[in-house]
């Protein structure tokens, strides 16, 4: 399923993840800096 693997590469690159119904769940505060957020998106990226 295309849910968990997005959701086992973002815990394994240490980005915290809410599994909700209906998809997941992350937020960016403001102690995020831009190499957080090129983060996420690189293992979002990958893990399609």
């Amino acid at each position: 399923e295309q849910q968990a693997a997005v959701k086992a590469a973002l815990i394994a690159a240490n980005i915290a993840v809410d599994e909700r119904h209906l998809g997941l769940r992350v937020s960016a505060h403001i102690y995020n800096d831009q190499q957080d957020i090129d983060t996420f998106i690189t293992t979002v990226k990958s893990a399609l």
